[in-house]
């Protein structure tokens, strides 16, 4: 029974210690960030390396492969000249 209490204790601490480095290296962006391929392109067209014409032509090829796109993504969103507004 003395041998028990020792290697639970020490079962318990390499526990601890696991946890404690799976959550820093999800925290600290040590694993890669997946991004989707709609933010990368919204990205690219909000530092100006794509016009507007290529942005649109490419969001529409990558809904019309995925299908849908996420409502969170900076793609996602329309320009104010495409809001359906009444004059």
């Amino acid at each position: 029974m003395l041998v028990l209490g020792p290697i639970f204790a020490m079962l318990a601490l390499i526990g601890l210690v696991a946890v404690f480095v799976w959550m820093v290296d999800r925290t600290s962006g040590g694993g890669q960030f997946k991004r989707s391929a709609l933010g990368i392109l919204g990205e690219r067209f909000a530092r100006g390396e794509i016009d507007r014409t290529e942005y649109e032509e490419k969001r529409k090829l990558i809904r019309s492969r995925r299908g849908s796109d996420s409502p969170h993504s900076i793609a996602s969103q329309q320009f104010p000249s495409e809001k359906n507004e009444a004059p």
